[in-house]
């Protein structure tokens, strides 16, 4: 009769983990974005095929909408960026069978011929962390903090995410920002800080894990002391390989959007 109420009771918190994951999976948005070295020299003739390129899109009644930005600091400064989202998991599977189309009318004009690379990579927020903006937000610039983190260590990495994320949320940090973790493209070890800022007087002074050094000392007392928040920015920190920070700013007269967008 105990095996069978232990047994029982391990179907009934198996069904709790499922279901969880289950929510968690549809409450999970996707992003997809392609970064583009443009050849040296020919940045003016790309930016006039993507200007030709958006009036397509617009001609078509398309609804396949994306933004378009360039990075202007950090690892990536120069490339172009078209970013598609947030779609949930059938919107990405609709849009991605669209490429297609849209790379024959994109190579068709000869677009090709001006780009150096390509990287595309998905992206899926993580549901329950960050501040993420409105629907329809639209931001100057964009802060893409990309983090690196030993296997062994992402679970460690990621309770702290969550515990400085309830710091922040505790003190009244209300910048938007959200956190997401590579779908393809990229290593799946990598976690991003994605946070929307207002140029450059809106930019706030953070270290390369995202956080706000003019506000550790009030992180420290939420978390209930220095030795608590230490703790906290250990478990943060070590399993980092690699962090690293790059801005994009974003070309509205470049970009597909939703009326009133």
């Amino acid at each position: 009769m105990k095996k069978i109420a232990i047994f029982v009771l391990f179907m009934t918190l198996a069904a709790a983990a499922t279901s969880a994951q289950e929510t968690q999976d549809e409450e999970r948005m996707f992003v997809m974005v392609t970064y583009v070295t443009i050849k040296q020299g020919m940045e003016q003739a790309f930016m006039a095929t993507v200007a030709d390129h958006l009036e397509w899109h617009k001609s078509t009644n398309d609804t396949h909408y994306f933004n378009s930005a360039q990075v202007i600091t950090g690892p990536r400064t120069g490339q172009f960026v078209w970013s598609a989202g947030p779609m949930t998991g059938a919107m990405l599977d609709e849009y991605s069978a669209f490429l297609e189309t849209d790379m024959e009318d994109w190579s068709g004009r000869g677009g090709m011929q001006y780009v150096d690379g390509t990287e595309t990579h998905i992206y899926a927020t993580l549901p329950g962390l960050g501040n993420p903006p409105p629907p329809g937000h639209q931001a100057t610039m964009v802060n893409i903090f990309e983090i690196d983190v030993e296997f062994v260590e992402l679970n460690t990495f990621m309770q702290a995410v969550t515990q400085l994320d309830a710091l922040e949320a505790q003190i009244g940090y209300a910048d938007y920002h959200v956190w997401t973790e590579v779908v393809s493209g990229d290593s799946f070890t990598k976690r991003h800080y994605v946070q929307w800022v207002d140029g450059w007087a809106d930019m706030p002074e953070l270290d390369m894990l995202g956080r706000d050094p003019a506000r550790q000392a009030e992180l420290a007392t939420a978390a209930g002391g220095e030795e608590a928040y230490a703790e906290l920015v250990e478990n943060l920190s070590r399993g980092v390989k690699t962090a690293t920070v790059h801005t994009i700013q974003n070309l509205p007269h470049l970009s597909f959007l939703p009326a009133g967008q």
